[in-house]
């Protein structure tokens, strides 16, 4: 079943290509690993996939009421909320009332609070409080520590249980091994190897993709190259084709040289 479908989309950003014509869908299911050469803008089409900018030109289709969830690269700075509150944004609207409800109770203030649980009583969601408490114990956050005090590798782990805390359709991981120790990454593998939903990945640590990827997007000076195999297919496909490109160009090479002899 397609998710997400690529029709001719193109963008540019000054004079420089960042995708030309790009075709392809994403189908339930998928596992991809997005490959590219730093600067050949992997993170600009993950922001693409997410909605967070447009393409310059051609159609993106998502199928209607898919959730998608997304892991940027970078984190958030100078947040003072404590890990509860930043988890529980990642439910969207019942995750602000639900934080509400929790300060209103922390500060004792059970009249307002009463308000609230009506609230939380007609749509049903008590369920998502003990929804934010296991996700939150499965990366071993506690939910009264402070965003800021964390070390980068912690923040992250924040930031991946606010990305799943709604079971999305599909989940979009830019770089979320960086800072991390080997076993939480080893931890992480094995959660996504178990995922049910559809993955779009970007991560330099090739042993981490390789154990979870059942496609590889190729992105290179512009164009999108699908390969529907796994990551060690990829990488040997992707030797004989840039062996072939090597051969070819040598040819031309030569052939120019001839050509430029001749015309002295």
């Amino acid at each position: 079943m397609p998710l997400i479908t690529l029709d001719n989309i193109s963008l540019s950003f000054s004079d420089k290509q960042i995708l030309n014509k790009v075709n392809s869908t994403i189908y339930k299911g998928d596992k991809i690993a997005l490959i590219g050469r730093n600067g050949e803008g992997k993170s600009t089409f993950m922001r693409i996939l997410a909605g967070l900018i447009e393409s310059d030109d051609g159609k993106l289709n998502i199928k209607n009421g898919s959730k998608i969830s997304y892991l940027k690269q970078t984190l958030p700075q100078n947040n003072d909320k404590n890990l509860f509150d930043i988890v529980a944004e990642g439910l969207g609207e019942i995750g602000i009332i639900l934080t509400q409800y929790q300060h209103l109770i922390n500060d004792g203030k059970l009249e307002q609070a009463n308000k609230i649980q009506e609230k939380i009583d007609q749509s049903n969601s008590w369920q998502y409080l003990y929804k934010i408490q296991t996700i939150l114990n499965r990366f071993t956050l506690n939910a009264n520590t402070i965003f800021s005090t964390l070390s980068s590798g912690w923040k992250r782990r924040v930031m991946l249980a606010r990305a799943l805390i709604q079971n999305p359709d599909i989940l979009l991981l830019d770089e979320p091994t960086n800072h991390m120790d080997i076993i939480t990454i080893l931890n992480l593998e094995r959660m996504l190897k178990n995922y049910n939903g559809t993955l779009v990945l970007i991560s330099h640590d090739r042993s981490f993709i390789k154990g979870i990827v059942n496609r590889v997007f190729d992105l290179d000076r512009g164009s999108l190259v699908v390969f529907n195999c796994s990551y060690v297919n990829y990488v040997k496909r992707k030797n004989i084709q840039l062996h072939t490109e090597k051969i070819a160009n040598a040819r031309f090479d030569k052939k120019l040289a001839q050509e430029e002899n001749w015309i002295r």
